[in-house]
């Protein structure tokens, strides 16, 4: 089913004359989007993750805005791919910053503030072996920037309303970050706290 599935919507995408017509890479999606259910259920938050994952691939930083629920959107500005290996491109971006704030007619209840200093090193490959799709890096730092946002927003749906540490919303922020950012990147990796950088970090940029 998924590669009669893959098939039909690849074939689709040629004759829309989409950037993604390759089938290769539609079978990424699907498969992505049936290990997020698998794992998890068909859940309004996978169902929400899916759709940023096809939006991204298909359109970029088009409807980077088209979630309500991704309030304050990071900039796809924040990421400088560069190319580290021969199917390899990483980007250091530093600073990344979200605050959460739970405001009552009593004023504000609880506010968790992540910020992290410290640069973090966002790494995928050039190019996905099933299908022969290149990544480009523009493409790499639009769902780059996506990941990040949809991990804040699950971040703050879970901890918006509670009285936790900072420490438990970041450790949350950052296995969220780390488990969508491979959907969004096929074999992408994200390294929280890396030793060293093969690459010049770059300042974090909300929209």
């Amino acid at each position: 089913q998924n590669e009669s599935a893959s098939k039909s919507i690849g074939a689709y995408l040629v004759a829309n004359n989409s950037s993604a017509v390759s089938v290769g890479f539609v079978n990424e999606l699907i498969n992505a989007g049936l290990s997020q259910m698998n794992q998890h259920g068909i859940t309004i938050e996978s169902q929400g993750i899916i759709n940023d994952f096809i939006n991204v691939t298909l359109n970029g930083d088009n409807n980077a805005n088209s979630n309500p629920a991704l309030s304050i959107q990071p900039s796809s500005l924040s990421f400088n791919f560069v190319n580290t290996g021969p199917n390899w491109q990483e980007s250091a971006v530093r600073g990344i910053y979200f605050q959460i704030a739970v405001i009552s007619p009593q004023g504000i209840a609880f506010t968790h503030i992540l910020d992290n200093p410290q640069a973090i090193l966002f790494g995928c490959p050039r190019n996905l072996f099933v299908g022969n799709t290149n990544i480009s890096a523009d493409m790499a730092a639009s769902a780059s920037a996506q990941a990040v946002g949809v991990s804040m927003s699950e971040t703050a749906r879970k901890y918006g309303n509670k009285p936790v540490s900072d420490l438990i919303v970041r450790l949350y922020f950052e296995s969220r970050l780390r488990h969508n950012y491979s959907l969004f990147l096929p074999g992408g990796r994200v390294n929280i706290h890396p030793t060293a950088y093969s690459v010049i970090p770059t300042p974090y940029i909300s929209n």
